[in-house]
């Protein structure tokens, strides 16, 4: 069958009322799910109720950051069962492997036999990777070597179960469409007017990233670079900075190091900073001012190029809720159009349920793929509405003519 969002976004809201009580009713998708092994049927006396098999199995999200491996195993409605934060390791890259390794491991036995056995990998790394060969490059705060391939090793330690990897940033606004400020203004129907949405997610925290879904889909770019905002030219010198930086100009500003160092003083963490300023600090709050104005610089570019209905600001320190408060106001100064900006809905868990959402859509795609039945998927018109649970993206039949998302 031909693949559509209306059709991932209905699968979407099935499963997750399948495993919230169960799903009733009778849409077309169900028995397909129950075909592919996702649902199971089971009759009452006023209709059938699907419900989520137990035999589904599940997937698991790893964001790996400069800071922390953060992990979570979700069953196939996205529900996640386990999850597990630590510092993330750098002692090489085999190190790396065995970290992530011995995560999902740990992540399975924390769920247990409920969640079944484990259908796919997604897992998010700080960098510009490859669209042709899944190298990992431009990563200063990983520093994985370029012929190292993360994601091949990873899947042939799970018996060649597939690893989807992406930048951490690309999974994170892949997460906030499906289950953050995304779900809220486009499956909502808030912005049902304007198209599948688009939505820049900035994140702020060791370094600075971008990700970016326009028209309901991950941009990307030619080579898979689109979004390093790190690498945007800032300074009163450009050329200069681009020669000497390390980790990008731009990211030398407004990154961790950065605020650290128009701080000036020794070992001070970044929180320590924010502290400080809150509580007073007059050094400390011109230092944190200073930083966010040029963080407005990077959104009112966004806005100026992209012109995006929404900005998520997430990150370690991008989801700090004052300083958030000054980047919207200092961007309001730059530019005269005025998109939502908000922070993350998901917070620490937008990278890694972005990595579990890559798992799913791509577990769904290849079910609705395999269909050949001539009666579904092509008549948009008259399509029985599903509605959602809480943790569904269903859409109202006038949004259900929407492109592929992700």
């Amino acid at each position: 069958m031909q693949e559509n969002c209306s059709d991932l976004i209905i699968v979407d809201a099935l499963l997750a009322q399948a495993a919230e009580g169960g799903a009733k009713g009778g849409h077309y998708l169900l028995p397909m799910l129950e075909e592919s092994g996702f649902l199971v049927c089971q009759q009452s006396q006023a209709q059938p109720v699907w419900r989520l098999s137990c035999d589904a199995g599940c997937v698991v999200g790893l964001d790996l950051g400069g800071t922390k491996l953060y992990g979570a195993l979700a069953d196939m409605s996205g529900r996640i069962l386990a999850e597990r934060s630590e510092p993330t390791r750098h002692d090489g890259e085999e190190a790396t492997l065995e970290q992530l390794t011995s995560l999902v491991r740990d992540l399975q036995e924390e769920a247990g036999k409920e969640a079944g056995g484990l259908r796919a990998i997604g897992l998010g790394v700080p960098g510009f990777v490859s669209v042709e060969t899944g190298s990992v490059t431009l990563s200063p705060n990983l520093s994985l070597p370029s012929d190292f391939r993360l994601d091949s090793r990873l899947s042939s330690l799970f018996g060649g179960c597939p690893v989807l990897m992406d930048n951490d940033v690309n999974f994170a606004v892949l997460g906030e469409y499906w289950r953050g400020e995304g779900r809220h203004l486009f499956f909502s129907g808030q912005e049902r007017s304007r198209g599948n949405g688009s939505l820049a997610f900035l994140s702020l925290g060791t370094g600075i990233g971008l990700g970016l879904m326009m028209e309901g889909r991950r941009v990307r770019g030619a080579s898979g670079g689109a979004g390093e905002i790190a690498y945007m030219p800032a300074g009163t010198d450009p050329f200069r900075a681009a020669r000497t930086t390390f980790g990008g100009a731009y990211e030398d500003i407004v990154g961790t190091p950065g605020i650290r160092r128009r701080y000036g003083e020794g070992n001070v963490s970044v929180r320590e900073i924010f502290d400080r300023a809150v509580a007073g600090e007059r050094k400390a709050a011109t230092v944190i001012d200073d930083t966010a104005r040029q963080v407005a610089v990077g959104a009112a570019t966004i806005i100026t190029l992209l012109d995006p209905q929404a900005i998520v600001l997430g990150g370690g320190i991008g989801s700090r809720a004052e300083f958030a408060k000054l980047i919207m106001e200092y961007t309001a100064e730059l530019t005269p159009v005025q998109p939502r900006i908000a922070i993350s809905r998901l917070g620490q868990r937008a990278g890694v349920t972005g990595a579990i959402m890559e798992a799913l859509l791509d577990i769904r795609r290849a079910m609705l793929r395999a269909d050949t039945s001539p009666k579904r998927g092509c008549d948009m018109e008259n399509r029985e509405y599903v509605g959602s649970g809480n943790n569904a993206s269903a859409a109202p039949p006038e949004v259900d003519k929407r492109a592929e998302a992700g």
